[in-house]
């Protein structure tokens, strides 16, 4: 065996005072007296080769529940043998039920570069005994044993996220960055356990800074994984060797702290280095179920914990597409598919725009859009007092682009009212190009890149919508104002810009239409469309702009602009005889069957056979809407005729062909289908 405890009298003894004595400059002076007593002791251990040289020694006391290392030396000609190694695990093998080992060692001696490497950690500093007082670093290794705090995280349910260095570095910096402020928000601590490994300690004994090491070390010491909960982390590092045999040198301390992390049970190593977890991402989760995230990857996974109902994806418009907000797994691509090559724009800026915004989550929500489980659309939306501010808004590139920008500029001013926002403020100066060819379609006005919108509700004449709009510092507000005779195109024209106010007083008219129930669920209405067994196709679900045909002999009168007060017929049939939407009307256009199912075969979804069904000798009627708005309540038919005759049941309301009423029954018949807002 080559560990011995020898007596004072032994030649061997003779031998460690003698190698003692070569390295008094380093291990300080002790008398032999000192030997003695812990040869006596049993506490001087030496290592003596398969030969009988003296490889080295430790000597070492047993104050409290505890292991003081005094001195540790191995001979020059056994060096690089591991023979220091062998004689501190052979310590804790014979007294290993004591909490662990610790010594003191000045930091400019070169036997402070060897501690970490024997699994020690460096605990805090203080002046030394010198002349000049350098510091000395305390020095501890842990046997792993249970305390009070091991207890107490065992019982704690919340999920852990164990940091790595630079993520915690920056977590405690004076000027962290967004993401890293986000992970100091208190919300974050009631649902997860932020923690650091031991070996960060190691990583702050780098920083040549006293006072940088010292804040360090005190900032990291109430996220210390508790004593023992990384047992058998040095397993999960050699199987992460044959995994990756050839894993840069540079990986070496971010893989110690994945290894305690995997031994910890953590559920998230949290760390910025994009190819440290790229590389490692299938071994982490493959030998402990961890989950390699960036801090704002992790802040999504934390939020979702907190908040799942708002992780729920929901279908727009009755579609196959769905809108939800981003989570953790959805994160890290999303920068390659939104990026904005064609104005130049790399995929890293966006992704620090994309990480911020995520991180943000309780001031910025970051929602996606997904067609047939693809990344087709982005939002990030954020309400300032009087704005809606949106840092993001973009499409990915493919089929129906225009469309579903178009739905996101809509739903953006569907989100400012709802949260009594006065205007839209689109901050992203890299909207894709869909979005930015779509602006002006949605009330967006453009400048310098940046957009604004200013969506207002209610109902009166232009010169109060200029007065709502003043107030929200709109452009063209003052011309609204000062218009005190506006035609009814100038006036249609304010409805479109500032959706969905509706002008007064301007003679703009309004024609109920009737349309069947299986048309109403293709074109407009969502909540008929949830009521079916299959989606309607997304395509016509999310357009802003549609068609609706019919006979040119049935919809005499019937001009633009106007507005539409969709009524579904069909006494049996879900939804019918009521009035469930109201459309801006764009154009009427009456000509040859052929011709407008060709026009207009992208924006109806009618078939050629259908068209020309509607026709009376070859010609045919198209309604071109837009903006089109379901009600909150929609109005019974016996209400429409109260309205407009003032009997519920008045035989002299005919909708058969488009009925033209007046500005004070169209304002009735919104108040009953926008309760709330009028």
């Amino acid at each position: 065996m080559p560990f011995l405890t020898p007596s004072p009298t032994s030649p061997l003894f003779a031998e460690i005072l003698a190698l003692g004595k070569l390295g008094r400059d380093t291990l300080g002076f002790l008398p032999n007296s000192a030997f003695e007593d812990r040869a006596r002791q049993g506490t001087l251990l030496a290592y003596v080769s398969d030969e009988g040289e003296l490889g080295g020694y430790a000597m070492y006391d047993l104050p409290r529940d505890e292991i003081r290392l005094g001195q540790l030396t191995v001979a020059d000609n056994h060096r690089n043998k591991g023979i220091a190694r062998s004689l501190v695990d052979q310590i804790q093998q014979r007294h290993g039920s004591r909490r662990g080992i610790f010594l003191h060692c000045r930091n400019d001696f070169p036997a402070s570069k060897m501690w970490s490497k024997l699994d020690f950690d460096p605990r805090r500093e203080k002046p030394g005994r010198s002349f000049d007082g350098k510091p000395l670093t305390y020095w501890w290794r842990s046997f792993g044993h249970p305390d009070l705090f091991t207890l107490l995280a065992a019982e704690d349910s919340r999920p852990l996220a164990v940091l790595d260095a630079c993520v915690f570095f920056d977590l405690v910096s004076e000027s962290p960055n967004l993401v890293s402020q986000a992970l100091r928000s208190d919300w974050i601590v009631e649902h997860a356990r932020l923690a650091v490994s031991a070996h960060l300690l190691q990583e702050i004994h780098k920083n040549p800074d006293p006072r940088e090491r010292a804040r360090e070390r005190q900032a990291a010491q109430p996220l210390e994984l508790p004593s023992g909960s990384d047992l058998g982390w040095d397993e999960f590092r050699e199987k992460l060797k044959v995994r990756h045999p050839d894993a840069p040198a540079s990986d070496d301390d971010d893989l110690i702290h994945l290894s305690r992390a995997l031994a910890a049970g953590a559920d998230w190593m949290v760390t910025a280095d994009n190819k440290f977890a790229r590389r490692y991402r299938e071994s982490a989760s493959a030998l402990g179920g961890v989950r390699l995230v960036s801090p704002a990857e992790v802040v999504k996974a934390i939020d979702e914990i907190a908040q799942s109902d708002r992780y729920r994806p929901t279908d727009l418009a009755g579609t196959t597409a769905t809108r939800r907000e981003v989570d953790e797994k959805s994160l890290a691509a999303l920068a390659e598919h939104f990026v904005n090559h064609p104005d130049g724009e790399r995929i890293r800026d966006l992704k620090a725009t994309i990480d911020e915004a995520a991180a943000l989550t309780s001031h910025v929500r970051l929602q996606l859009v997904e067609i047939d489980g693809e990344p087709r659309g982005l939002l990030g939306l954020e309400h300032r007092g009087d704005s809606l501010v949106v840092p993001l808004v973009r499409v990915s590139n493919g089929v129906g682009a225009p469309t579903i920008s178009r739905h996101l500029l809509a739903v953006l001013r569907d989100e400012a009212i709802g949260l009594g926002a006065r205007r839209v403020d689109v901050l992203d100066e890299m909207a894709s190009r869909p979005v930015i060819q779509s602006y002006a379609e949605e009330g967006f006005f453009l400048v310098d890149r940046r957009a604004q919108a200013f969506p207002s509700t209610g109902m009166g004449g232009l010169a109060d919508l200029g007065a709502k709009l003043e107030a929200a510092q709109a452009p063209f507000a003052q011309a609204l104002t000062t218009n005190t005779a506006p035609s009814e195109h100038e006036a249609a024209a304010a409805e479109l810009a500032y959706s969905p106010y509706h002008v007064l007083g301007a003679g703009i008219p309004t024609f109920v239409v009737s349309i069947k129930p299986t048309w109403a669920t293709a074109l407009f209405s969502s909540e008929l469309a949830e009521r079916q067994l299959f989606p309607r196709e997304w395509t016509l679900g999310l357009r802003r702009q549609l068609v609706y045909f019919r006979s040119p002999h049935a919809g005499r009168g019937i001009r633009a602009p106007a507005r539409i007060l969709w009524y579904v017929s069909g006494k049996d049939s879900p939804g019918g005889l009521e009035v469930r939407a109201v459309s801006l009307l764009r154009e009427v256009l009456v000509g040859e069957a052929e011709h407008l199912f060709h026009r207009f075969e992208r924006l109806a979804v009618y078939t050629r056979q259908q068209v020309e069904s509607c026709a009376d000798d070859g010609q045919a009627m198209a309604l071109v809407f837009s903006h089109t708005r379901e009600f909150a309540t929609p109005v019974s038919l016996d209400s429409l005729r109260r309205i407009i005759t003032g009997d519920p049941k008045s035989r002299t309301v005919s909708l058969v062909s488009p009925t033209l009423i007046d500005e004070h029954m169209f304002a009735d018949v919104m108040r009953q289908g926008f309760p709330d807002e009028y």
